[in-house]
């Protein structure tokens, strides 16, 4: 998929997180097509068949969690603002 190589030509300025949807994605060709119990089955397996063995192993292998250092001042602005819009929110309610 052309996407997914743009992202990873990024290198270290994108960082990836493995979550359900990229699991089912890659292990999806490894079940049996007819298998009823996954619900989204059938999706998984057609995005798994648009990409590669090696890009299917490379969603599998990412990190379930990761850290990331981030700029204080600004997340400080954006909680702000975030905490107003939340309460703006639920006094109209």
């Amino acid at each position: 998929m052309r996407v997914l190589d743009l992202l990873r030509a990024r290198g270290d300025r994108v960082t990836f997180v493995r979550g359900n949807a990229d699991r089912e994605v890659a292990h999806a060709l490894d079940r049996d097509a007819d298998d009823p119990g996954k619900k989204w089955h059938g999706q998984s397996r057609w995005v798994a068949q648009q990409l590669n063995p090696e890009q299917r192993a490379w969603l599998g292998g990412l990190p379930t969690t990761t850290t990331i250092e981030i700029d204080w001042p600004q997340a400080r602005r954006s909680s702000a603002t975030a905490r107003r819009a939340a309460t703006r929110r639920s006094s109209h309610a």
